[in-house]
């Protein structure tokens, strides 16, 4: 079975984690403030009496999320309007509706969005939705009939559309330049934070919303947690010797040619049922672990990954017999267990005395599977080789 992910759905995966972080590093000198993932909004912070809900769209192909006419641009207005009308919120709650795109291309941005971008009072949000409406009308848009449309449109709904474009903001990131900011925004933060630090900490934050997401439920970050967790890393950094980092984030169409071809190791996460996002994520870990080995190998750093090896297929078996003790588990949360344990398990095996950056023994892991030296279902290889010979 071939496996074809949209580009735009990998890139808003990995968009929310990171723009979490981003909103972290802006908040950083507030204990208090708490950012969200999908609780509010895409993201969210609350700080004081100030709650932010940041719709965040990543235009990867050629969908383009500001023109007048984007069904995205009116579902996020209708979706902010229809909170304000059935939320209580105190007197002195204040709301900032942020829609942010970060896109591959130059963006089209439509009169309608920058005329609400421009709306600073109650009087001049109302006077801007009428000019929207007539904009639509003159152009004999078939936007009209949209349900979001007819929603933000109709009178009844006006003092609720009124507030939104009144605290509404665009923010819009040129081709290229989202990570370059939030990599340079977060070395900025403290001296002796480099790239190592960059990607245990973004590798932590992905780890810390799994929990809640494979729960159900939305993470909320307290910028307080994310400050311990960073000066530990920080700490950790000045004690420990790291694996430098040679090796680039691969490209999300490098990750969706690989998951197309479905390789063992993706065929491996496939019987037990593991979703797209997972997928995903661990195509990215093994494409940029096989990378770094190649990469440390040119310049002259050709470890000895035999012990390395034998310590991920101890911490394997440990999983295996850890997940063993849980009665009653059908073959496929007995499978998504040990994979979930084994990434726990192999998480501080270092190399040569070296830690290792938070991509790489979960990709090693990774890499081993496609070897089949290791495997996640409680019958990985019949069960392989049973697809082998249905296919």
């Amino acid at each position: 079975m071939r496996r074809i992910i949209a580009p735009d759905k990998l890139e808003g995966y990995t968009f929310g984690i990171r723009h979490a972080l981003f909103e972290l590093i802006k908040n950083l000198n507030d204990d208090n403030c708490l950012v969200g993932v999908e609780y509010y909004d895409d993201t969210s912070v609350e700080n004081g009496n100030v709650v932010e809900l940041n719709q965040l769209k990543s235009s990867t192909s050629n969908n383009e999320p500001l023109t007048n006419y984007s069904e995205v641009f009116w579902k996020a207005l209708y979706n902010w309007s229809n909170y304000i009308s059935e939320s209580k919120k105190p007197k002195d709650q204040k709301y900032v509706f942020r829609f942010i795109v970060s896109a591959n291309h130059k963006a089209k941005i439509g009169s309608i969005p920058l005329l609400f971008d421009k709306s600073h009072s109650t009087a001049d949000a109302l006077l801007k939705l009428k000019e929207a409406e007539k904009i639509l009308n003159d152009a004999d848009s078939k936007a009209l009939k949209n349900k979001y449309v007819k929603y933000c449109l109709d009178n009844k709904n006006s003092s609720y559309m009124a507030y939104v474009i009144e605290h509404f903001e665009i923010c819009y990131y040129e081709p290229g330049s989202y990570d370059n900011i939030l990599k340079c925004n977060f070395y900025n933060q403290y001296d002796g934070i480099d790239e190592n630090i960059f990607y245990l900490t973004l590798g932590w934050l992905h780890e810390y919303c799994h929990i809640f997401t494979s729960k159900n439920e939305s993470p909320i970050i307290p910028v307080s947690l994310y400050k311990e967790k960073l000066n530990k890393f920080i700490e950790h950094s000045k004690t420990r010797a790291y694996l430098k980092i040679l090796s680039s984030e691969p490209l999300k169409n490098e990750i969706n040619d690989i998951v197309n071809k479905e390789p063992m190791f993706i065929k491996q996460l496939e019987i037990i049922e593991m979703d797209e996002a997972d997928i995903f994520d661990a195509t990215s870990k093994f494409l940029r672990t096989k990378s770094e080995i190649i990469m440390q190998a040119n310049i002259g750093n050709d470890y000895d990954y035999n012990d390395f090896r034998e310590s991920i297929i101890n911490k394997w078996n440990a999983a295996n017999t850890f997940v063993s003790t849980f009665p009653n588990l059908d073959d496929i949360i007995y499978g998504k267990r040990v994979y979930s344990t084994t990434k726990d398990y192999v998480e501080n095996i270092r190399i040569n005395g070296c830690d290792t950056p938070s991509f790489f023994n979960i990709g090693y892991s990774h890499i081993m599977s496609n070897e089949l030296v290791i495997g996640w279902h409680k019958h990985y290889l019949e069960t392989l080789s049973e697809g082998e010979k249905d296919e």
